[in-house]
């Protein structure tokens, strides 16, 4: 008898470590967020930008120059080879995000949240996306959009990658 109660409570504590690992991963893709630190209520989208793009043949990549007012439309280096990744960044919290390269989905590779002012509150995300294919130039395009009100979307259109 002891046997088998030893083994039920094995199983018993696999499948419940199981769970909380699932519910927490799923918790974590759900709000990209997977950090117990933030208390605050979750700020709109205010800033959504191209910023950095690497590929086989700039794997160090570029950082992509903006101010305040100008975005910029295309990357300087001429990208290229069998794999892209494009970092975006965004202010606020987003609640879903999709991006494309020449009109072919990519994969969203990493999520990182950033806290800009040290108060241990996330206040934006950067998101990595790969582009797995043969390419010389395209353009990349993706959108994020609010996990709160006002619920807008925001949008990088034709961003040129050379």
């Amino acid at each position: 008898m002891k046997k088998v109660t030893r083994t039920m409570a094995l199983v018993l504590v696999f499948c419940m470590m199981f769970s909380s690992v699932a519910f927490a991963a799923e918790k974590e893709d759900e709000t990209a967020q997977g950090d117990s630190s933030t208390r605050a209520a979750a700020p709109p989208l205010t800033e959504f930008y191209v910023y950095g793009v690497a590929s086989e043949d700039y794997p160090d990549g570029e950082i992509i120059q903006h101010s305040s007012s100008v975005y910029p439309t295309a990357t300087v280096l001429d990208h290229g080879g069998s794999w892209l990744r494009v970092t975006t960044f965004e202010m606020g919290y987003a609640k879903s995000r999709a991006a494309t390269f020449n009109n072919i989905s990519m994969k969203r590779e990493r999520i990182q949240s950033v806290d800009l002012d040290g108060d241990r509150i996330i206040d934006g995300y950067f998101v990595t996306w790969l582009y797995e294919g043969d390419f010389s130039s395209g353009y990349f395009s993706a959108n994020s959009k609010s996990a709160n009100s006002p619920w807008n979307t925001m949008y990088i259109t034709n961003f040129r990658i050379r």
